[in-house]
C-alpha cells in the first residue's frame, strides 16, 4: 500500500492530502459544516468533517392547529352567559340550525351558525354573519327579544325563530308550517321545551297559558296583543 505525502504544520506531521481537505473543509459554509481536531495515540494531529447535528422536528400534535368545535362551544358558553340565556338552549338551537357550521348557507339564504337572514343581521348590528362570535351575538339576541315579546314561552319563541314572529302573531301560536314543526320536534329531542326553567312558572308554557306579545308598528307605536293559544 503506497503511503500518503506529508507536509510539516503548526499541528505537527499532516498527510497533504488530508491538507488539501481541510481547505475544501474551512471554505464550506460554516452552517453546513463544522471542523474538529484530535490528537490519535501517534500524537498526531487530525482534523475532520462534522456534520451539523439536525434537531428533530417535535412530535405533531393529532389534533388540529385550531379545535373549531371547542372554539364554537366556548363562545356559546360565553355569549349566553353574557345576555342571561341558558348555554344548552342555545346550543341546541345552533346544533339544529346549521350543526355548528360557521359557513353554512340555507336555499333561503340563511346565514352562519344561528342561520340569521341579512334583515335580522342588520336589525342586530351583525356587519359580519360568517364571524362565529358576531353571528352568535345577534342570534342570541334575537332569540332572547323573542323570549321577552312572547312573555318566556319558549315554543313560540323558537318558532317565531324559524317562521318569523308575524307568523306566529297572526297564527296565534305555533303555526302549521311543517318546517316549523319539524324544527322544535327537532329542538325539543335535544332540550326540552316544556319543563320549567330558572323558576319560571310552568303554567307559563302550558296550554292554558294566555300569551301577551308586544309589536311596533311602522308608524312607531307600540302595541300589546293577547293572542291566547
Amino acid at each position: 500500500m503506497a503511503l500518503m505525502e506529508t507536509s510539516n504544520s503548526c499541528f505537527g506531521v499532516v498527510p497533504r492530502s488530508l491538507l488539501f481537505a481541510l481547505i475544501l473543509c474551512a471554505a464550506w459554509p460554516l452552517h453546513a459544516q463544522r471542523i474538529s481536531a484530535q490528537v490519535d495515540s501517534y500524537g498526531r494531529v487530525v482534523f475532520q468533517n462534522d456534520p451539523v447535528p439536525v434537531q428533530p422536528p417535535p412530535p405533531r400534535s393529532t389534533r388540529e392547529p385550531t379545535d373549531t368545535r371547542t372554539y364554537i362551544a366556548g363562545l356559546i358558553e360565553e355569549t349566553a352567559t353574557l345576555h342571561r340565556m341558558d348555554p344548552e338552549l342555545i346550543r341546541a338551537v345552533v346544533e339544529v340550525e346549521s350543526n355548528f357550521n360557521p359557513l353554512a348557507v340555507s336555499p333561503k339564504g340563511a346565514m352562519g351558525l344561528m342561520q340569521l337572514i341579512q334583515p335580522t343581521a342588520q336589525r342586530f348590528g351583525v356587519s359580519n354573519v360568517f364571524d362565529p362570535a358576531q353571528n352568535l351575538d345577534g342570534g342570541v339576541r334575537y332569540l332572547k327579544y323573542l323570549m321577552e315579546m312572547f312573555n318566556g314561552n319558549l315554543e313560540l319563541s323558537l318558532a317565531a325563530y324559524n317562521a318569523g314572529e308575524n307568523a306566529v302573531v297572526r297564527s296565534r301560536g305555533v303555526p302549521a308550517i311543517r318546517e316549523t314543526r319539524n324544527y322544535l320536534r327537532k329542538i325539543n329531542g335535544i332540550y326540552p321545551l316544556r319543563r320549567p326553567r330558572n323558576n319560571v312558572s310552568a303554567a307559563l308554557n302550558s296550554r292554558e297559558a294566555r300569551i301577551i306579545v308586544k309589536t311596533v308598528g311602522d308608524d312607531g307605536i307600540v302595541r300589546f296583543t293577547n293572542t291566547g293559544q
